[in-house]
């Protein structure tokens, strides 16, 4: 009876091991298979181009794009030029053209959101940040596509409309 019981133990540790190897082979396959699939969204680019920068930025477009993987982007408070949502947009569509957008999706339902009231499409935008566009590019681009009414609409759709979105973000970013 006594050794039924050790049996009975030995097995059940040894299936412990198998299920917690088997666990662990899954999760680096998924990293290996979200990794791949990220250098597949970079269309025309040449990932072997970028260089990580000891600031967490990778460089290889005309503009730096922050790693996702290892910081976070701009909160969706902070303005660019006069524009709310904008700044964090744009930190997030870098990363995700440069392959480093991390857990973070570019164009959510907060950023269509916005885009969409401000009345400037994805694909404008995406066209924006395909180019190289600097910050400083993307608020002459709004200043000029962008009419006050619209950018009124955008900025109270991010700071009232999606406020409880934008605190729970700070939040987990620790801001």
């Amino acid at each position: 009876m006594l050794l039924m019981c050790h049996v009975a133990h030995i097995l059940l540790f040894v299936v412990a091991i198998v299920v917690a190897i088997g666990f662990a082979i899954v999760v680096v396959i998924g990293f290996a298979t979200r990794a791949r699939g990220r250098c597949r969204r970079l269309a025309g680019t040449d990932s072997r181009r970028m260089v990580r920068e000891p600031n967490g930025y990778a460089t290889g477009m005309t503009i730096t794009a922050p790693d996702l993987n290892t910081t976070v982007p701009r909160s969706g408070r902070e303005r660019l030029g006069a524009y709310t949502w904008l700044a964090r947009l744009a930190d997030k569509a870098r990363a995700e053209q440069a392959g480093t957008g991390g857990e973070y999706t570019a164009y959510c339902g907060l950023s269509t959101g916005f885009l969409d009231r401000a009345g400037v499409s994805i694909d404008a935008f995406r066209k924006l940040i395909h180019d190289g566009a600097s910050d400083a590019d993307l608020v002459r681009y709004f200043d000029e596509h962008v009419d006050a009414g619209h950018r009124d609409a955008a900025n109270t759709y991010v700071l009232e409309d999606m406020k409880f979105h934008l605190d729970k973000q700070d939040a987990e970013e620790g801001r």
